[in-house]
């Protein structure tokens, strides 16, 4: 049985002539070997990237909690491992654990949720912070006259959320989608910060 096994470069060629009655372990072996040198001489013989870490911070609507079903996925084809929960507990979820922290928050009032807000604050509004904010009627993601948030330091995603009881409009998921995505991908290619996206 004759095996011919070519380096990345196919610069060589090793021949391995191995009888068909022969032995299988030294078959194993000459085939192993050739996919070290193979892999060496292609310059591949490093490991899988790690995966990142990134934590979703949602106040509870049907639009968010469809636009999480799709980031999870998204996220998982990128090899995110990603954790969901409550914005009520953002204090539980330092920065410094995660690649990517994905704020997907509330206008109350005229001004940003007071816990997105206080997280973003806090954590000296970081680069690997995502912020989208929802609104019914009035888009103020940085507060009235940008009060509450600083709009040259933070990037503010909006998306249009539909009154209770209303269908959510999928159109709009799925522009939310591609923007978060957009910027998360930004985030993990260490590029930096993407200007305000309002979709």
């Amino acid at each position: 049985m004759k095996c011919y096994c070519t380096g990345f470069l196919g610069t060589r060629v090793l021949e391995i002539v191995v009888s068909v009655r022969g032995l299988m372990k030294i078959e194993i072996l000459a085939f192993a070997i050739v996919i070290i040198i193979s892999t060496i001489v292609a310059g591949d013989f490093s490991s899988e990237k790690a995966a990142s870490n990134a934590v979703i911070l949602f106040r509870k609507t049907e639009l968010k909690l469809q636009l999480i079903a799709l980031l999870e996925k998204d996220l998982k084809l990128m090899n995110v491992n990603v954790v969901t929960d409550s914005l009520n507990n953002a204090d539980d979820y330092e920065l410094k654990n995660y690649d990517a922290v994905i704020i997907l928050s509330n206008i109350t009032q005229s001004n940003p949720d007071t816990k997105a807000a206080d997280y973003i604050k806090k954590n000296n509004y970081s680069n690997k912070i995502v912020y989208l904010s929802t609104y019914e009627n009035i888009n103020y993601p940085y507060g009235v006259l940008d009060s509450v948030l600083d709009r040259n330091r933070i990037d503010a995603i909006t998306a249009a959320s539909p009154p209770k009881g209303k269908p959510v409009n999928k159109i709009e998921i799925q522009k939310a989608r591609k923007a978060v995505m957009d910027k998360v991908k930004i985030i993990l290619e260490g590029k930096g910060s993407s200007r305000e996206k309002q979709i």
